[in-house]
């Protein structure tokens, strides 16, 4: 038995995403090294080597868990922007809908393998990729893309998104917006709910830019870290936990 619910931009419970926005002006920066390490963000970096077009990172946590230190934050790689390689296991994340819309799926089996819950990110995203699925007894949140080879040194850039979330094996989405300071060297945002299964008080993300990955500070109230995607730092994504409000997930944003 499968069950499908299609849902449309104006609906909370689908992991929707923003048309594609414009970046800004290039500069005279050196690229960087594209198997520059992800960022340290929560749980704890397993530094295990990956190949691959397209990096980024993952946790792998009991079903229903929030992420902690005690979870390993995997890094990830893939020649293909829709397969997720992660923990030794492959999973498609081939989009359901051929017109690029997104559906959150309750499905029993899908190429193989069993899904309870699977959330991606849709055709918006040229560079990357980023969402929830839960197979078994384990959620997978991941972000992957395209690593920023040459990141803008000064100005500032606005994205906005959106995220896929999960607390005590409930899943959901919301928006995600986000400023960042190339010169200043931080990128600062919110992500906010939009479904009513989950509702939570806005959680603020308050990073520091390191070449072209971002990460928290240390003790933060909310812990957080991903990467910049795609030529000109178009888009970014990431992974993120608050401990408070028991509140795991991913996001995704594109440069306006």
């Amino acid at each position: 038995m499968q069950t499908s619910i299609h849902l449309s931009l104006s609906l909370s419970t689908a992991l929707l995403l923003t048309a594609c926005g414009g970046g800004g002006g290039g500069d005279n920066n050196p690229p960087l090294d594209p198997g520059t390490p992800p960022a340290n963000i929560p749980g704890n970096n397993a530094g295990n080597s990956v190949n691959g077009i397209y990096r980024g990172t993952a946790v792998v946590v009991p079903s229903g868990s929030t992420i902690n230190s005690s979870h390993r934050t995997l890094n990830i790689g893939s020649d293909y922007l829709t397969t997720l390689n992660v923990n030794g296991k492959q999973f498609s994340l081939r989009r359901p809908n051929d017109d690029g819309s997104i559906t959150t799926t309750h499905i029993l089996s899908k190429d193989g393998k069993s899904y309870e819950i699977f959330v991606v990110s849709n055709f918006d995203y040229r560079d990357s990729s980023y969402g929830y699925i839960k197979s078994g007894n384990e959620d997978y949140i991941f972000s992957q893309g395209r690593l920023t080879a040459r990141m803008p040194g000064n100005g500032t850039a606005q994205y906005v998104g959106q995220a896929a979330f999960v607390r005590n094996g409930e899943a959901g989405t919301g928006d995600s917006r986000f400023t960042a300071d190339f010169a200043a060297k931080t990128l600062n945002g919110t992500i906010t709910s939009k479904s009513s299964s989950v509702t939570f008080t806005p959680v603020n993300i308050n990073a520091t830019i390191n070449g072209n990955s971002f990460a928290t500070a240390s003790g933060a109230a909310v812990s957080s870290g991903g990467h910049f995607y795609g030529d000109d730092a178009r888009e970014l994504g990431g992974l993120f936990s608050d401990t408070v409000q028991r509140l795991s997930g991913s996001f995704g944003a594109i440069r306006q």
